[in-house]
């Protein structure tokens, strides 16, 4: 059994990286427990391993939370699978947003009246707890945040370790911006990611993805010159440098990029019939 790794984040703050199936080079996805007193917010929980269930239930009565809510980031299995676990122990509905409601009831596999559209705020003792409708990694994705504590967790928007990959139908690069935009002009300093460490310097994490996200785009601008499918691009831009099991979030994030450059007119598109693809090219280098 893989061990749960319990950080510290800040005084209310507890970050508890637990084992999932999730996307390489990330094997953990984090929970996270606020609280105050005896009411706490489990956020994300995306295992249903028995022994890793046991560690998070018995975090909470070491913390003596008699009072818990639960609320998902986003619908992704990899931040829900174990929600209905304790969702049906402590009788609360699991919170997130509406845009990620019925596909989270279909990852989860629960009825609708389990759960519940995110509230703007949640009061925990005397920490207040709002929550960001914040869309980017998926249409209905969430931001955290702790003011009192200066902390704001940013589910899959931003990755203590690698990346993360935005793309169709899930998000849209657009929203992605926005969204790192309220971490770099928020007031919140310390990051809590989805996957990976805690962010210490959360606006200069936020600054750093967005550029990284920039270059892919100038990158991709760059293999343009000609036709060019998403395949072609994604060899070209990836090649060997990430693992197979991830190569279908390579691939979303190009599209995610090819999407956004064709809303700016950055690029043209046309479908081939001789190879059944659709193909891609900049405006600029149109003959």
């Amino acid at each position: 059994m893989q061990k749960i790794t319990k950080t510290v984040v800040s005084k209310h703050v507890l970050q508890l990286a637990v084992p999932t199936p999730t996307i390489p080079p990330a094997f953990e996805t984090n929970t996270y427990l606020i609280y105050d007193g005896s009411e706490g917010l489990l956020v994300d929980l995306g295992t249903q391993d028995p022994d890793s269930l046991h560690t998070v239930t018995e975090t909470l009565l070491q913390l003596k939370l008699s009072r818990v809510s639960l609320l998902a980031t986003h619908y992704h299995r990899d931040h829900t699978q174990g929600l209905p676990f304790l969702q049906s122990r402590l009788n609360t509905p699991v919170y997130l947003h509406p845009l990620d409601l019925q596909l989270a009831q279909k990852e989860m596999q629960v009825p609708a009246g389990l759960t519940s559209p995110v509230p703007k705020q949640l009061q925990l003792g005397s920490v207040s707890v709002d929550i960001d409708h914040r869309p980017g990694h998926t249409h209905g994705h969430v931001h955290v945040r702790i003011p009192t504590d200066s902390v704001v967790l940013v589910g899959d928007n931003l990755a203590g370790t690698g990346s993360v990959w935005i793309g169709p139908p899930d998000g849209h690069l657009n929203d992605y911006y926005d969204s790192l935009d309220a971490v770099i002009y928020g007031n919140c300093q310390i990051a809590g990611p989805g996957h990976g460490p805690v962010i210490r310097h959360a606006q200069d994490a936020a600054r750093k993805q967005k550029k990284h996200r920039q270059d892919r785009q100038q990158q991709i601008l760059s293999h343009l010159k000609d036709w060019r499918t998403v395949d072609h691009l994604v060899d070209a831009i990836y090649a060997d440098t990430i693992p197979e099991a991830a190569l279908w979030a390579a691939r979303k994030t190009v599209q995610a990029h090819l999407q956004y450059l064709l809303v700016k007119d950055g690029i043209i598109q046309k479908f081939n019939k001789d190879q059944m693809r659709t193909q891609y090219r900049r405006f600029d280098d149109h003959r």
